[in-house]
């Protein structure tokens, strides 16, 4: 039985899934199992996969949605701990290493996640979830009165908004500390299931989990199409603390083809099932009904905005009247409405309140992103 099953879902991406392939056999830690499933794929994904490494399990079936292949790719699995990756993205060699030596020190812990290097188109990159947590998040809490993101007194490190512990890594071995990078290492522990209020806090992409945790979780909701991600790290972290290290060991490929299921052409789409597993947490973490108001309010303005980008009017009008009903005098509602109304064109207006908001950015300079990028 290997140490690690690597469960890695794919369809129609023949030109990214060898690079995430490789990076999975090159770890420093081969005990593995690579499990890939071909969800349907019809341009040739998977073709010479099964002979390329014995340590490779291909799994094929008909197109049923990535939750389905990551399904698929669980309940073959052997392996005592469970890591995830997708077909676009990458893993540095010494991934699995550090998450062996984490649970051969802490065999009682079962969440642990790295940072997660994003690179976009153009060559930006960002460290998530440093900069939704040190940035987006706070400023959100901001925007609707809550001082839950609130550092501590005398406190700097923006991690702990969110978590109640910070140590040194000191079960790393000595090869790894080795890297100057592993040095400046540090393990973050807490319970953060209440600051999903917020957005992302984990990624499939850099969490590796016990096979105990994979139980308590059960499986992906193959009724949603994308941000089901967000529903299972949701079980996982209602039920386990979160163990988190500040070192990015995996590459996030933000790649904005038509198909990617967060950023193409099914970003709103992705946004509106987001929505859906936002309203389900808050139900359960907020006792706060005006809280629980304005979070959901600007979580329906980030639909707006992606239905806005592919032209959809109406998914725009049906979030924008939710957003404006739940936030009081909010300007870029109103502002997107009437611009709706007089142009009658969804692509248009989201170019007009693009340089609106270009040129508050410069009049009131603020950090730009997103606030629910997974790295969503």
């Amino acid at each position: 039985m290997p140490r690690f099953s690597v469960v890695l879902p794919t369809f129609n991406r023949a030109d990214t899934l060898p690079r995430a392939v490789s990076s999975v056999l090159a770890q420093t830690m081969g005990d593995l199992e690579l499990i890939v499933v071909d969800d349907g794929s019809t341009d040739g994904t998977a073709d010479g996969l099964s002979t390329l490494d014995p340590r490779v399990n291909l799994i094929r079936q008909e197109n049923r949605g990535v939750s389905s292949a990551r399904n698929a790719g669980l309940r073959s699995s052997s392996g005592e701990l469970i890591a995830f990756i997708d077909s676009d993205d990458e893993w540095l060699p010494r991934h699995l290493e550090v998450a062996a030596a984490f649970f051969d020190a802490l065999p009682q812990e079962d969440i642990l996640q790295t940072e997660i290097l994003i690179r976009f188109d153009g060559g930006q990159e960002s460290v998530f979830p440093r900069e939704e947590i040190a940035y987006w998040y706070p400023r959100l809490a901001r925007r609707i009165g809550s001082h839950l993101l609130d550092l501590p007194a005398g406190e700097r490190d923006d991690y702990m908004r969110v978590f109640s512990e910070r140590r040194t890594a000191v079960w790393l071995p000595a090869t790894l500390l080795a890297d100057g990078s592993m040095r400046r290492c540090r393990h973050y522990r807490g319970a953060v299931y209440d600051h999903l209020r917020w957005g992302y806090l984990t990624s499939v992409l850099g969490l590796v989990i016990t096979r105990r945790a994979s139980i308590t979780a059960g499986v992906f909701n193959q009724r949603l199409s994308s941000a089901e991600d967000f529903a299972y790290m949701a079980t996982l972290l209602r039920a386990f603390p979160l163990n988190f290290l500040s070192i990015p060991d995996c590459i996030k490929h933000e790649e904005a083809a038509q198909e990617h299921l967060a950023l193409g052409s099914h970003a709103a789409e992705f946004r509106e099932n987001l929505y859906g597993q936002f309203d389900h947490v808050l139900s359960s973490v907020s006792a706060d009904p005006a809280e629980r108001r304005l979070l959901l309010g600007y979580k329906a303005f980030d639909v707006v905005e992606a239905a806005l980008k592919e032209g959809d009017r109406k998914r725009s009008e049906r979030y924008l009247k939710m957003a404006c009903g739940s936030i009081p005098r909010f300007w870029r509602g109103r502002i997107v409405s009437l611009l709706l109304r007089a142009t009658r064109s969804a692509r248009f207006t989201y170019h007009i309140y693009r340089i609106l908001t270009w040129v508050e950015h410069i009049v009131r300079p603020t950090v730009s992103g997103n606030s629910d990028a997974p790295g969503a």
